[in-house]
């Protein structure tokens, strides 16, 4: 009997961290139609009919029925309804390492056409309520990551390479990553000068280490506003923002519009 043990599908396997934020089958008209959105998480849209269009500056892509489209977290996107859209919508994030997604450098959209009646039983397995569906789903949803990820497996190759060379850092800012966080603690806490530490972060990176602390807390704070119900006034709170005022004018500094309005928008949008 021969048993050969493979390293890295044991390692990825392990340490590969899905978490599932928002799922929902869409029935959307010309309302779905929002401009210069950035998420703060994947999104993985299975269409069932109707058509639309996803668009940035760098590319564009038509939605059709029988089409599996990924969208990556942080580039800037327009959607499109031209009459109908019906959809199932899964929102996701996929951490090789806590706090780095996989796909945070992403910048384009991609697309896979579907298996003959996939999406139909997709959505008849997520309106069911037995074990046993919703592991045919989660099984139909790996296979599309799996089949995106294929098409750019060079890309994920070097996000995984990149992001094991600062794994302690991502680390730590995903553990503190909160208002009151400041360069000069983070290289106390390894040791370092902060300028030593911000160079050699920017030299590895190609970023500085403040434009990544802002893009993460951005993103912290999208996502509590999209998937909580907490007042803007709490998330301040406890993301360690002096008052609801200072938060407020942080975010929309990044953003380029208030905390409310950003919920208000992105709520009505899936």
């Amino acid at each position: 009997m021969e048993n050969e043990e493979i390293a890295l599908f044991n390692t990825t396997m392990n340490q590969l961290k899905l978490t599932i934020l928002e799922h929902g089958h869409l029935h959307a008209g010309t309302d779905w139609t929002f401009y210069d959105l950035r998420s703060p998480f994947n999104r993985m849209y299975f269409v069932e009919s109707g058509s639309g269009s996803i668009y940035s500056e760098r590319n564009k892509l038509n939605l059709e029925g029988n089409y599996v489209y990924f969208v990556p977290l942080s580039e800037v996107f327009s959607y499109v309804c031209d009459g109908h859209l019906h959809m199932f919508y899964i929102h996701f994030r996929l951490e090789l390492i806590p706090g780095y997604d996989v796909f945070s450098e992403m910048n384009q959209c991609l697309c896979i056409k579907a298996q003959d009646k996939v999406i139909q039983s997709l959505i008849q397995h997520a309106t069911a309520m037995e074990v046993c569906d919703v592991l045919k789903c989660k099984g139909i949803f790996y296979m599309y990551l799996g089949l995106f990820a294929k098409k750019i497996h060079g890309y994920i190759n070097e996000q995984i390479k990149l992001s094991g060379e600062d794994k302690d850092v991502y680390e730590y800012i995903h553990k503190n990553c909160y208002g009151d966080l400041r360069i000069k603690q983070i290289a106390q806490d390894f040791g370092m000068h902060p300028s030593t530490f911000s160079k050699g972060f920017k030299k590895r990176t190609g970023m500085t280490l403040k434009t990544y602390i802002d893009q993460k807390l951005i993103r912290k704070m999208q996502e509590q506003l999209l998937i909580t119900e907490k007042t803007i006034c709490t998330i301040a709170v406890e993301m360690h923002f002096s008052d609801e005022f200072h938060f407020s004018r942080y975010f929309k500094k990044h953003v380029g519009m208030s905390p409310s309005v950003y919920r208000e928008r992105s709520n009505t949008f899936k």
